[in-house]
């Protein structure tokens, strides 16, 4: 579970398999804990919770994901190194200099076929699989 309190802070708590609850491991909790944003004060103002990976949009139109990163449903690509999908454990800015402010995410589909979909400034859709797609799907 993912929750937003009135002052843009994100809770979360349930099963941790994934990450998917970002904070920091794979462990859950039955109570809710507040989760660490890599940046100073974002201001979070829509969060998604998915079967197996976790959304947030802040105030300036930032997207953050994180938990399993199979299938390339955060939108961060794979991993130079290894070639494959990294987990993320902790929120993590999804870097597409093409994709505008981002207004809306939703975190959806089952631990097989996860994606996440994201509402743009302009009304467009850009969906993660691989990646953030280069180009908006509607």
């Amino acid at each position: 579970m993912v929750a937003l309190s009135e002052d843009g802070e994100c809770f979360s708590w349930g099963a941790g398999q994934g990450g998917q609850l970002g904070l920091g491991g794979y462990e859950g909790t039955a109570v809710p804990q507040k989760i660490t944003f890599p940046c100073k004060d974002p201001e979070v103002v829509s969060v998604s919770a998915g079967d197996s990976h976790t959304t947030a949009v802040t105030k300036a139109g930032k997207l953050f994901t994180w938990g399993m990163g199979g299938r390339g449903r955060l939108g961060h690509g794979v991993d130079a190194i290894t070639g494959e999908y990294n987990d993320e454990l902790t929120p993590r800015e999804v870097q597409c200099t093409d994709m505008a402010h981002a207004y809306q995410a939703a975190a959806g589909g089952s631990y097989k076929s996860s994606h996440t979909l994201v509402l743009t400034a302009g009304g467009y859709i850009w969906q993660a699989k691989d990646a953030i797609m280069a180009d908006p799907i509607l």
